[in-house]
């Protein structure tokens, strides 16, 4: 009994190690796959879309753990079922419980839920300045608002008697006659919604003749109301729409009429007027606007051509006396020109004066005419960079908020002279307008060093390098292990004249795998455009006074004077781009500001280009060692299509930093900036 005790142990036991052996074997998951929906779908916020997700193989655990990137856009439940919250991109992902390396991502775009359709209720008209009357051949604007405000706001202007007054469909009434006239403002969508007022017209321009004319100091410093001048016709741009838009100069300086009835007040070049309307500052420029007060001086004016060379008329208070005015400037340098002259365009220029800052000498067919406007642009055609001139217009100044910044409107190719110069100035010029790529990808092996200056003939360019093991005099260039700074220097000449002009080139290392991504900003998740392409991330107009933070790439950054763009005329690695706008004030320019300081960092990579025929720009990076900011580069944006900058830190920053990238004053208007890249390089295996 014992010995089959012993036996009846021995096979159960190896019974028990057979069926060990057998149980089944794991298998691996290698993919997900989600149905319901497609990469890039879009889901209004409130709406709901069902997923369903499956593990591949079959055989694999099938667990699903869902997960939404931003729970402000976007949420899922254990079930599949995603909800849209807010406006922007989201990307929902199933990932294997088994092995959360498996896994699979779509991308949402949520866009605004449908909104429902507000009738109007009713309409209240109002009139500038709450008259109640006006004189033959005066206008006076109306506005009308809808209740609700969320209602369609558009409405059809009509008066009852078109022989005592007339409407225009921006609701400006003139006076015609005599007499009393009904106004009604109808909705656009729903007739039956309407309103009217009662406005009479008198005769004669009762109360102009008391106003007393204003002096040019008095037309710059009014903000806006009633205001008298007078002047000589010296430019009339071409009529428009039966309005006619002119400048009028005194001894005193000039004054812009904008948008006066010729009907009513015809004006002839050369003569003189005396003009009464309402001041305002539209874009920079002081004007005259709503002309209500138009008769011939009794006595002709005469009027000087001012002289600013010498004058810094980028300072706005230097240039306000000479505001409308036509002057002259002598020996500007020609700093950038675009690439477009079929339609109106600047040329930023510099003079001993303004020092490094720029003005813009602007040409618009609307204001000289097409035929001019085509005599002008050839004349700039044959002009390059650094080339010297002098030239007559009228200065103004110009920007989209606040007192904007000053430019000379070009009205005659005649007013645009090239002085001869002697080979100094020529040698000088050249090395001005001399520029060539200084950040050199490893895929390129051969830059271009120019050996001729373009401007005038006999000038030579020739080089010498600091390592031409990297970069030789002629521009082969050989990449090394790591990335290396080349200064090449150019000596330009002309007979005994000579100068010399050195540039930093950052040559690209062959091989930048050990370089490590510390901070990426791309901006692919910013919120969705709301107008002219411009992401709701970012204001709707450059501001060159306040700051904005932005959470993208998973930092918050400050921005100034920037916007994040998709407009065809922006250079972008993807749907967005910050398009940065310069500004004579360096505190003023479009910047980029990382928040936080991080640690590690050894350069600071990014893309740049000119946005859309903007001339050439300049950035400088700095980083802020925890008490100031210090500058490590500045670096010239030449190509309209997106170049990659790498730009090294100074060794031995022990500390976490914060980076900066701005736009300098000196260059031009716009750039665009993308895929901005902190990196810590590492070693090579």
């Amino acid at each position: 009994m014992k010995i089959k005790k012993n036996t009846f142990f021995t096979l159960a036991f190896a019974s028990f190690l057979l069926l060990s052996g057998c149980s089944p074997k794991k298998v691996d998951p290698t993919e997900v796959v989600v149905t319901g929906a497609t990469a890039g779908q879009e889901l209004k916020v409130g709406n709901t879309v069902q997923l369903n997700a499956s593990v591949l193989p079959a055989e694999a655990d099938q667990g699903i753990e869902w997960k939404t990137t931003n729970a402000a856009r976007a949420t899922i439940n254990e079930a599949g079922l995603v909800t849209g919250v807010g406006v922007g991109n989201v990307i929902i992902s199933a990932i294997s419980t088994y092995d959360p390396n498996i896994k699979k991502d779509l991308n949402f775009v949520i866009i605004e839920a449908d909104v429902p359709v507000i009738n109007p209720e009713s309409i209240v008209i109002s009139v500038a300045g709450d008259v109640n009357e006006i004189t033959v051949a005066q206008s006076v604007k109306l506005s009308a608002v809808i209740s609700p405000l969320t209602a369609n706001q558009n409405v059809i202007w009509s008066v009852d008697e078109e022989s005592i007054a007339t409407i225009a469909v921006d609701g400006t009434l003139t006076g015609v006659s005599e007499g009393s006239v009904t106004v009604t403002a109808t909705s656009s969508v729903l007739a039956e919604v309407k309103a009217t007022t009662t406005i009479s017209v008198i005769s004669g321009a009762t109360g102009w003749e008391a106003v007393k004319l204003s002096t040019h100091a008095e037309y710059i410093d009014q903000i806006d109301g009633e205001i008298k001048v007078q002047g000589k016709v010296t430019h009339m741009l071409p009529a428009n729409d039966g309005k006619q838009s002119y400048y009028l100069q005194d001894g005193e300086g000039g004054f812009y009429i904008y948008g006066q009835d010729i009907t009513a007040f015809p004006v002839e070049f050369g003569k003189s007027y005396i003009v009464g309307g309402t001041k305002k500052r539209y874009q920079g420029e002081h004007e005259v606007v709503d002309v209500a007060y138009f008769v011939e001086s009794p006595t002709p004016l005469s009027y000087s051509i001012k002289d600013v060379s010498d004058l810094n008329i980028v300072d706005l208070t230097v240039a306000n006396p000479y505001h409308g005015s036509l002057v002259d400037v002598k020996l500007a340098t020609i700093n950038s020109l675009p690439t477009n002259f079929t339609k109106a365009f600047s040329v930023k220029v510099m003079t001993a004066a303004t020092g490094s800052k720029t003005f813009d000498l602007r040409v618009d067919p609307a204001v000289v005419g097409a035929t001019e406007f085509s005599a002008i642009s050839t004349r700039f055609a044959t002009a390059t960079v650094g080339t010297i001139i002098d030239v007559r217009g009228i200065l103004t100044a110009f920007g989209y908020s606040g007192a904007g910044a000053s430019q000379i409107k070009i009205l005659k190719a005649t007013d645009i002279t090239i002085p001869e110069l002697n080979d100094s100035q020529k040698v000088n010029t050249t090395a001005d307008a001399l520029m060539i790529m200084t950040n050199v990808p490893k895929t390129i092996t051969n830059i271009t060093l120019p050996t001729a200056g373009s401007n005038y003939a006999n000038v030579l360019i020739s080089w010498m390098s600091s390592n031409p093991s990297v970069i030789s005099a002629s521009g082969v260039v050989t990449h090394s292990a790591e990335q290396v700074a080349v200064t090449l220097t150019a000596t330009i000449s002309l007979n005994d004249a000579f100068t010399t002009k050195s540039f930093i080139v950052n040559v690209f290392a062959a091989n930048d795998e050990h370089y490590q991504e510390l901070v990426g900003l791309n901006f692919e998740d910013a919120l969705a455009a709301e107008q002219y392409g411009i992401s709701a991330s970012s204001p709707s107009g450059y501001s060159a006074t306040a700051d904005y933070n932005v959470n993208l790439g998973g930092n918050e950054w400050t921005v100034r004077n920037a916007l994040i763009g998709q407009d065809a005329n922006d250079r972008r690695n993807g749907n967005w781009a910050l398009r940065m706008q310069r500004n004579n004030d360096i505190d003023s320019s479009g910047r980029l500001e990382l928040n936080t300081a991080v640690a590690d960092i050894n350069i600071v990579e990014f893309k740049a280009a000119r946005f859309g025929s903007d001339p050439f720009g300049m950035l400088r990076i700095s980083y802020h060692d925890g008490t100031n900011w210090v500058t490590v580069s500045e670096v010239n944006v030449i190509f309209t299509t997106l170049e990659t900058f790498r730009v090294l830190l100074p060794e031995g920053i022990n500390t976490p930093v914060k980076i900066k990238i701005t736009v300098l004053p000196s260059s031009g208007t716009r750039v665009n900036l993308d895929d901005i890249r902190l990196l810590k390089i590492g070693t090579l295996a």
